[in-house]
């Protein structure tokens, strides 16, 4: 008699042991479906958030309840100066003593601003010509070629005498208390006091009559107002010189100063319109002289904190006539930067989350300069003409595609779980029959029966089971 082999353990295809490990990769798999699902929503907020682009960030004002009036110093008395007589040339030769020293002294209190809060403004010579005493004692500036200066001593200081001219040939004299750094024939800014009108000894024995005499507290260095540039073809981008850093350093402004005015003569309309190249800051640094003068367009992140207002000149005179410029630095990868000089501000309304913009400007050169860590950087010194923000690529269709497939996934998932359960049971049910038919098997055969009955076969679907 045999006796056969009954497995009351073991393994069974489709059954035990092996369930355990295959419902513990299933809830794997379940998780991985929800964390990518997850991953999925957070890359498409990430996305949408960048498309929009956010509220302007203004600037943070400090409002104060009694806002701040400057009270000069300086304070011109009328009464003072009514012994001043031009009327004829014999007045016009003499300096009247006390109105001189008083309009010397208020000079000498003047500080940066005053005269702006006094009403300073561009003179008319020929509203001052018409009527010298409505405009006696009033601030007004000047810009013409110094064509002499020499130290005096006066009553009480030292005093700085002289003549300029100004562009249309009218003769100014002055008198201020600081000596100027400039030479006979620059062109110098003159602000001071209307005095009088007064014949001036230009050569030994040669006198010149309606002269204006102003009276001041300095003379600086400055120039006269350049006439707008209105092609590129006349900026002179022949004198650019960036070969190295030694001559990266210099901004040499004498370029800038005409692109600069080339920008402001075009209309917001030309500037839209103008065309661009885009270029690298790699592409601009590897082969400057390729790309001056010519209008690119670049694209590079904006930092906070490195845009700064900024004087071109001496002392911020210039022949644009523009106290103040904007200066700034754009970051690129791999510590690349790319300087501009403009007019205005970074527009803020351009600026997204990821502070990408893209600045179309016209290339001057290579420039440097130390930073306050005292490291010397150098990259692309553009002039912008206009400004673009950075819009993330439209990837609506591919949103939709991704939760497509996400849904799919949790689906086949589902249907998974549900499908490994059942099958599971199935397979249970089945071990159970088995069990029972092998252990009846094996009570016939100890009782000297027939062999027992052949084993079933399994259902088709518990094969699969786990």
């Amino acid at each position: 008699m045999i006796i056969p082999k009954v497995p009351l353990g073991g393994r069974f295809p489709g059954m035990g042991p092996a369930a355990g490990s295959d419902r513990i990769r299933l809830v794997v798999l379940v998780l991985a479906a929800v964390i990518f699902l997850a991953a999925l929503l957070y890359v498409q907020f990430v996305v949408k958030r960048g498309l929009e682009a956010p509220a302007d960030e203004g600037e943070y004002v400090v409002e104060s309840e009694s806002p701040l009036v400057r009270m000069p110093a300086a304070r011109v008395d009328p009464q003072r100066l009514a012994g001043i007589s031009d009327q004829n040339r014999t007045d016009r030769l003499v300096r009247e003593p006390e109105p001189y020293s008083h309009l010397l002294a208020e000079a000498r209190k003047l500080t940066p601003g005053d005269l702006e809060a006094l009403g300073l403004r561009r003179i008319d010579a020929q509203q001052v010509l018409a009527a010298p005493a409505a405009c006696r004692g009033q601030p007004f500036e000047v810009k013409g070629v110094l064509e002499s200066v020499a130290a005096v001593q006066g009553q009480l200081w030292q005093e700085i005498r002289g003549s300029l001219r100004d562009p249309n040939g009218q003769l100014y004299a002055f008198s201020v208390l600081q000596e100027p750094e400039v030479e006979v024939g620059q062109v110098v800014r003159l602000r001071g006091f209307f005095f009088k009108l007064f014949c001036l000894e230009t050569r030994p024995g040669e006198f010149t009559d309606n002269v204006i005499y102003l009276i001041g507290r300095s003379l600086v260095r400055s120039f006269l107002e350049m006439p707008p540039v209105t092609d590129l073809a006349q900026v002179p981008f022949h004198l650019a010189r960036d070969y190295d850093v030694t001559e990266q350093v210099d901004l040499q402004e004498e370029i800038l100063y005409h692109v600069l005015s080339y920008l402001r003569s075009l209309t917001p309309e030309q500037k839209t319109e103008l065309p661009a190249e885009d270029v690298t800051c790699a592409l601009l640094q590897h082969d400057p002289g390729a790309y001056r003068g010519k209008v690119v367009r670049i694209l590079a992140r904006h930092v906070p904190g490195l845009e700064w207002p900024r004087k071109l000149g001496p002392g911020g005179e210039n022949p644009l006539e523009t106290e103040s410029f904007q200066d700034g630095i754009l970051a690129l990868p791999g510590d690349r930067v790319v300087r501009w000089v403009g007019f205005d501000k970074l527009p803020r309304e351009h600026l997204t989350e990821t502070r990408l913009v893209y600045l179309t400007g016209v290339f001057v050169k290579v420039y440097a300069w130390e930073n306050m860590r005292g490291k010397i950087l150098n990259g692309p010194l553009l002039v912008p003409v206009r400004w673009e923000p950075f819009r993330m690529p439209d990837v609506s269709a591919y949103h939709q595609i991704g939760y497509g497939i996400a849904g799919i996934t949790i689906f086949l998932m589902v249907f998974f779980v549900i499908a490994v359960f059942r099958d599971g049971r199935k397979a249970a049910q089945f071990r159970r029959e088995f069990l029972r038919r092998r252990r009846l098997a094996l009570a016939r055969a100890l009782a000297g029966r027939a062999e027992p009955d052949p084993l079933p076969a399994p259902p088709p679907d518990a094969a699969s089971g786990p």
